[in-house]
């Protein structure tokens, strides 16, 4: 084969998965949710990443190649990643939890059954996930992004001042570390949830008290309303009582998407509701003539 035959074949393209989506788990410490990627869920956001990088490639748009947009149906995704219908929706519903990615669907059926999708790079959303990785024999992380990356922080006080440092030093924990201890506090002194499954008050405003420490306001708004979700404030709720309980991760993390859809507003006490807030989850979960009695009209 000569030089310019080489230089003129056609190479099959090829996606890549990122190493930190192997992770046995992934915490997101905003929300608090543990995810678990399968092998489906890791390829179908490959196929995406990789799809939405060529279509919003600068390149590509000003050769007329590309619109700048990409849209595609959960058919098709299903037959491009050879994985199920119902694979597609779960890795959907699992990658838009890590913040990954996003889309929007269509404003009518007129205009076909595709959805536009953004999605982001791992290391545009890495700020708010924890990455944990099963141990090797040997004890180590079966992959150590920090240290391959050189993102590994070096220390150099001398050996004299260490000592002293530590006991001023204030405890640095990760927001996952911040869920364990909010476990502990509601194991034996916290009603986590009262006998009509409505999570109490006295558990959230604890939930806000920790939470605070890793972020620079409340859960709390101005008027005493949540700025979270009920679906975020739920899940921490039945992580905690999960945990309470003796579940291991790997059984929580297997409730968690049942966890989702089994979430209501009515599981948050009303008073804590703000109106805008329901309103935009309403349109998103519920039927429109749905109409709770606090959000009747005049009240």
């Amino acid at each position: 084969m000569s030089e310019k035959t080489k230089a003129n074949e056609i190479k099959e393209p090829s996606i890549i998965i990122p190493k930190r989506l192997l992770a046995s788990q992934i915490l997101v410490k905003n929300t608090g949710e543990i995810i678990k990627l399968n092998s489906d869920n890791r390829i179908f956001y490959s196929h995406l990443e990789d799809q939405f990088r060529g279509f919003t490639n600068k390149e590509n748009i000003a050769n007329g190649k590309s619109t700048g947009h990409y849209f595609d149906s959960d058919e098709n995704l299903s037959i491009r990643c050879d994985i199920s219908k119902h694979k597609v929706k779960e890795s959907k519903r699992l990658l838009k939890a890590l913040g990954l990615i996003d889309w929007k669907t269509p404003k009518s059926r007129k205009s076909g059954e595709s959805c536009e999708y953004f999605v982001k790079s791992v290391d545009d959303v890495a700020s708010n996930l924890e990455f944990i990785f099963q141990k090797l024999p040997d004890g180590k992380p079966s992959y150590d992004y920090e240290s391959v990356s050189g993102k590994t922080k070096k220390t150099t006080r001398s050996l004299n001042n260490s000592k002293s440092d530590e006991q001023h030093k204030p405890e640095e924990q990760s927001e996952g570390q911040c869920i364990v201890q909010v476990d502990k506090m509601v194991q034996e002194t916290v009603s986590i949830f009262d006998e009509n499954r409505v999570v109490t008050e006295e558990f959230i405003r604890i939930l806000d008290t920790k939470w605070s420490r890793f972020n620079p306001c409340t859960i709390f708004n101005t008027d005493g309303t949540l700025n979270k979700s009920y679906q975020d404030v739920y899940i921490r709720a039945r992580i905690a009582e999960a945990r309470r309980d003796g579940a291991s991760d790997d059984k929580i993390a297997d409730c968690y998407n049942a966890w989702i859809e089994e979430a209501k507003p009515e599981n948050i006490p009303p008073h804590l509701l703000s109106k805008v807030q329901f309103r935009q989850e309403q349109e998103n979960e519920f039927s429109n003539d749905y109409n709770p009695p606090f959000l009747a009209e005049g009240k």
